[in-house]
């Protein structure tokens, strides 16, 4: 007997498997029914096979069916192919099996919205990136147009500080050697007046106008003299409004005179560190300043008020014939509108605030219409120094 044998019994439908034993005669048999045979090839069958992969989720459908003509001959490789059934988007992949053609179809809806999702998610990621590139390419823009606005400034601002440095120098040796002369010929001229007595009215018409042009000069020496000092304020407690009310009662005599409505609001009444002097000085000035541009009448408005964390002192006055986009001008050295002036007085005075941390504005409310701000630093929690006279408000 062979070493195994596979043998089929038609009589009694059996399939009988031989096997010999490795020691001693005789086999081992076994036998099993051709009706579990064919049970076993139909669980085992490619129809079988179809219909179980035909029902895994998302498989769309299975058919093995005979190629067409024109796929006859192609490779035995599967091929992958997106294509619309109705609404249904499936990918179909056919494979050549004993000589028909096995045809698998998936439901790609899902990989189609995956797909779109990626999609999404990209143009989402390539715009926000593209954004947040905008807004930090304008917050680069900004901060280099404000780096180099500063560097500007402080370029003007050494170069203003030479100018007035040289030029301040050059005006004190100037002042110095025109001064001594000027009081040299005015008190000759006194003294020409005073034994003069008996001349005649033109000759003594003659003196006091030359005295006239000598004071004129002595005043415009002094201003470069103080423009070209260096501004140094000795501070101590003093009251910002109880300065405007003494220039006030200095000046109002003489505004009534030349028929000017002086009107003035005061709500800041609080101590403050300054130079009184100084400050004193600053606010002559611009009063004198409101007055001598009104000679024919008109109004001033005096303010003093606290305004963020500044005591603002301001002065608002007629007879202003600037253009608004000029006004800034008023502040240059050596401009005037006056015939008889020198140009320096508002410059210097913005020094000296400037000198105490401060800064000088001046605003067109209206035409013909000027405001000139002096804002100082004011302390968070100031007192009133005890025994000083309270602040009056009203118009004069």
């Amino acid at each position: 007997m062979p070493a195994s044998k596979l043998e089929h019994d038609p009589v009694e439908h059996l399939y009988l498997f031989s096997l010999a034993k490795e020691a001693g005669p005789g086999c081992v048999t076994v036998g099993i029914t051709d009706t579990q045979i064919r049970i076993m090839q139909e669980h085992l069958g490619l129809e079988n096979v179809i219909r179980t992969i035909a029902g895994i989720p998302r498989v769309s459908y299975v058919e093995l069916k005979t190629p067409s003509a024109d796929r006859k001959g192609f490779p035995g490789e599967p091929a992958v192919t997106f294509i619309d059934k109705g609404d249904l988007r499936v990918a179909e992949a056919r494979l050549p099996m004993e000589g028909k053609e096995l045809t698998v179809a998936l439901d790609a809806g899902y990989l189609h919205l995956a797909i779109g999702r990626l999609w999404r998610d990209f143009f989402l990621f390539s715009a926000a990136l593209a954004s947040l590139g905008v807004i930090l390419s304008l917050l680069l823009h900004r901060y280099q147009a404000a780096h180099l606005m500063q560097v500007q400034q402080f370029e003007r601002q050494i170069s203003s500080e030479r100018e007035n440095a040289s030029l301040g120098r050059a005006a004190a040796a100037i002042a110095h050697e025109i001064r001594n002369p000027l009081n040299a010929l005015g008190m000759g001229l006194q003294r020409l007046r005073m034994e003069g007595e008996e001349s005649p009215d033109d000759h003594r018409h003659l003196v006091d106008l030359m005295l006239d042009s000598v004071k004129r000069a002595n005043a415009s020496v002094e201003g470069l003299l103080r423009y070209a000092r260096p501004q140094r304020a000795s501070k101590r407690a003093m009251r910002l409004d109880l300065l405007a009310e003494d220039m006030l009662d200095l000046y109002s005599a003489h505004a009534r005179e030349l028929g000017i409505y002086v009107s003035r609001r005061i709500t800041f009444q609080e101590s403050m560190s300054g130079d009184p002097d100084l400050l004193g000085q600053v606010a002559e000035n611009l009063l004198k300043n409101a007055i001598e541009a009104q000679p024919e009448g008109g109004s001033i408005r005096l303010t003093v008020e606290k305004e963020g964390e500044d005591a603002c002192f301001r002065v608002r006055n007629a007879g202003f014939d600037l253009k608004p986009e000029e006004a800034d001008r008023i502040f240059d050295p050596y401009f005037t509108t006056k015939a008889d002036g020198t140009g320096l007085g508002l410059t210097i005075s913005r020094r000296i605030v400037e000198a105490h941390g401060g800064h000088m504005e001046v605003s067109v409310p209206e035409t013909g219409m000027v405001e000139i701000s002096v804002c100082l630093p004011a302390p968070k929690s100031a007192k009133r120094p005890a025994g000083t006279r309270e602040p009056t408000t009203g118009n004069r």
